[in-house]
């Protein structure tokens, strides 16, 4: 795993938390544009709990 990997998911996680904020501010949180972005945002952190998990411990 490369750590910029790592960095890269960490930020497009805030970008997506952000994004979903607004959706949910202008839309509601039921309006399919949310919905949406909040499984796309599942999909992110999904991949980076997975890295996370699979992480060796450096010596």
């Amino acid at each position: 795993m490369r750590a910029g990997e790592l960095m890269d998911l960490k930020c497009r996680i805030e970008v997506e938390r952000q994004l979903l904020n607004e959706l949910a501010t202008n839309y509601g949180i039921n309006d399919p544009r949310t919905l949406m972005k909040s499984q796309e945002l599942d999909l992110v952190l999904n991949q980076y709990n997975e890295l996370i998990k699979n992480k060796k411990p450096t010596a």
